[in-house]
């Protein structure tokens, strides 16, 4: 029997459009043996791969036209939506002006725009110039994402630009006063920009085959492309380098980063043609980042420290022999990450799942909480162009405080909001509440569980529930607020992030539990959250709802297999779906260097692990929820085939008739369409699609308008 969705959308499609219903479109199945050391497997969908195969694009543009005809019959839905997110973000805003070089910088958006113009004015007076306007760069074209980075001097502007989602940036240079663009081109960069204090010369990151950054280059304004020196190559492909200036202006520094090792090269930022200098060299299991500050570099390393520990160490000998301890480590403190200030470092650290902001004063060694801990929250640094000022700019938000942009005074220990995010469409605060509670997982281990509701409805018994997550990477998934997520909460349902294993919002040892042969732990700290949500009364199975993207995607796929039923629908952004067939093609982009966080499938023990839980390989003849698919043609960080060809095994095997949706952007890349309201008609239909299931079964019961 169809099920009530299915025959709900397609009975609204057929009466709105006076057509028939639309047909789902089937792929074609071409066999293919996916050969590896431990094992063959085939593979019906594998041709996809092909960008060149015309049945590829026929394809994609099957799915396109389906999408739109199956949801068709919410478009009023979806409009009424994207009016709501669209009143609520202001029409022309500002950013917080900093310091940098005598001048002040900072963005505006002018009413109803897509992107920013950056600015700046003397700091002792004087007119606004633009620097960079990024709309009159973007016209034309689909897609655009650019920012600038001015000469210490003032006097060039570097332009890094990319103009298809595919993060295959482009450096040039624009004189500030003219406006005249130099001859300087730089193509298949990796979007970094640093200068030398000589406003001459500038170093970046340059690709590869992969989209890795492979090396770092210096290049001397008015010299061509192809006589940038390579400072530094990383021949390891597991190394990821960068490079980045420390927030005094003094150096230059190169970091090369797997995800279990670092290293740090150094060079006095007034000697651009000198040589990069080793801080320490790499060592198993050593991960360390540098930031300096005079002649002290400040350290945070996990050497002897499970969360991270800072030392100090003079520039001259910069070498771990020499590090001494400016803040020790603790069990229940990760330290995330650091800026160092005159008499004081500030850390962002986890302490008992919470983000915070502390610092702590080197003279006397006592140590504050400065912001955080209270709820839960984001915290983060902005820029800290001009640390001899004392004053750490930071940012802040929660589920139900928009985003602020904060000034702490570390002469005085009080902050200040500088601005805080206007959200228009009557927002009042106060209507919603969030708390966190902790569901206990297969083992034991309690799972963190953040959640935000429209308190003035009532309690969160019995409402309709979107639970998020991601548990990859040692990334937290820290609550965030979300002016489009309010039109879900205003038609009353829960939303909620799973804070699983694989993040770090409990601590180092937290990431640990959730990579390589521990992974199967984030998923099922997943279906323990889902779980407990359902039996302390929150929500139903025929009212949660599920979403993931990238690395998240891959999470709700694999729980999509292990628990069909737990879920009413899924939405699964850009999913890493495809794990074993991606992990054994070195050629393709990312694949050497996340050998260290899923596994080297070349091993029999990664490979078979991998295989046990990769959601493409593991769809089954099963009742699959409703799902909501997208990607994007663009994408180097997940490439479109991977959830193309979940898609169609899922459509080929499935034993239910609820709707698959997939979508892909052909102008986008991983993180979709660029602009300030782009992203709008995205987010809307995907809040439709999850009312539209609840519209469809029982609507009297769930009062969903």
């Amino acid at each position: 029997m169809p099920c009530p969705t299915a025959v709900f959308l397609l009975i609204l499609y057929v009466l709105i459009t006076g057509g028939s219903s639309p047909s789902e479109p089937v792929a074609e199945m071409r066999p293919f043996t996916v050969e590896s050391p431990n094992g063959d497997r085939i593979d019906e969908y594998y041709w996809m791969r092909d960008r060149n195969d015309p049945a590829v694009l026929a394809c994609l543009e099957a799915e396109n036209a389906y999408a739109d005809s199956l949801l068709a019959p919410l478009e009023p839905l979806v409009d009424s939506l994207m009016s709501e997110m669209a009143s609520r973000i202001a029409l022309s805003d500002s950013s917080v002006p900093y310091p940098y070089g005598g001048f002040l910088y900072w963005s505006r958006f002018d009413e109803g725009s897509e992107y920013p113009v950056y600015l700046r004015r003397p700091e002792a007076g004087g007119p606004a110039a633009v620097v960079l306007d990024v709309t009159a760069l973007a016209e034309g074209r689909d897609y655009m994402d650019a920012w600038p980075r001015v000469s210490p001097d003032g006097a060039i502007a570097g332009i890094v630009f990319d103009t298809t989602g595919s993060l295959d940036y482009t450096l040039v240079f624009s004189e500030m006063e003219s406006g005249r663009l130099l001859n300087d081109t730089i193509r298949t960069t990796d979007g970094s920009l640093v200068w030398a204090n000589d406003s001459r010369t500038v170093f970046y990151g340059a690709l590869d085959s992969t989209w890795r950054t492979c090396r770092i280059m210096r290049h001397t304004l008015g010299t061509p492309e192809e006589d940038d020196e390579t400072v530094f190559e990383e021949n390891d492909p597991m190394f990821w380098p960068y490079v980045y200036k420390s927030s005094d202006d003094g150096y230059v520094l190169i970091q090369t980063s797997s995800t279990e090792s670092c290293e740090t090269w150094i060079l006095d930022a007034d000697d651009p043609q000198g040589a990069f200098s080793v801080v320490e060299p790499r060592a198993p299991g050593h991960e360390y980042s540098v930031e300096a500050l005079g002649d002290t570099l400040y350290i945070l390393t996990n050497l002897g420290a499970k969360n991270f520990r800072v030392m100090s160490a003079p520039v001259v000998e910069p070498s771990g022999q020499h590090w001494t301890e400016v803040v020790p480590a603790r069990d229940d403190v990760l330290i995330e990450s650091i800026e160092a200030f005159p008499g004081f470092v500030a850390m962002l650290v986890k302490s008992g799942g919470f983000s915070e902001l502390r610092t702590v004063n080197l003279a006397s060694g006592s140590e504050s909480v400065a912001a955080g801990g209270d709820e839960p929250s984001s915290i983060w640094f902005e820029s800290n162009r001009r640390p001899s000022d004392r004053l750490v700019r930071y940012g802040y938000c929660s589920f139900t405080t928009p985003v602020q942009t904060r000034s702490l005074d570390l002469s005085t220990g009080i902050s200040s909001v500088l601005k805080q995010d206007s959200v228009g469409g009557g927002f009042d605060g106060s209507r919603y509440s969030s708390t966190v509670m902790y569901a206990p997982s297969h083992d034991g281990v309690e799972v963190p569980i953040s959640m935000v509701w429209r308190s003035d409805m009532g309690d969160p018994v019995d409402r309709p529930l979107l639970l998020e997550g991601y548990g990859a990477y040692g990334y937290s998934s820290d609550p965030w607020f979300s002016s489009s997520m309010l039109s879900l909460l205003d038609r009353g349902f829960v939303f909620a992030i799973a804070h699983v294993r694989g993040g770090s919002e409990m601590g180092r040892e937290w990431y640990e539990d959730g990579r390589l042969m521990n992974k199967r732990n984030t998923f099922l700290d997943f279906i323990a959250c889902a779980e407990y949500l359902v039996n302390t009364g929150v929500t139903s199975r025929d009212r949660m709802f599920a979403r993931g993207g990238s690395a998240g995607g891959l999470l709700v796929g694999a729980v999509t297999n292990m628990s069909p039923g737990l879920f009413r629908g899924v939405i699964a952004n850009v999913p890493f779906v495809d794990v074993v067939t991606t992990m054994l093609d070195p050629g393709i982009p990312l694949t050497t260097n996340e050998y260290e966080e899923w596994g080297d499938p070349s091993v029999p023990a990664f490979y078979e692990y991998m295989l046990s839980y990769s959601p493409y390989d593991n769809v089954a003849a099963a009742d699959y929820p409703a799902m909501f698919v997208t990607a994007g043609w663009n994408d180097s960080q997940v490439c479109y085939w991977e959830p193309s060809k979940w898609v169609a095994r899922i459509r080929r095997l499935r034993t239910d008739d609820d709707p698959v949706v997939f979508r892909i952007d052909m102008g986008a890349g991983h993180a979709g369409e660029s602009g300030r309201f782009g992203w709008l008609k995205n987010a809307a239909t995907e809040q439709a699609f999850l009312i539209g299931l609840l519209r469809s079964e029982a609507a009297l019961r769930y009062s969903i308008p």
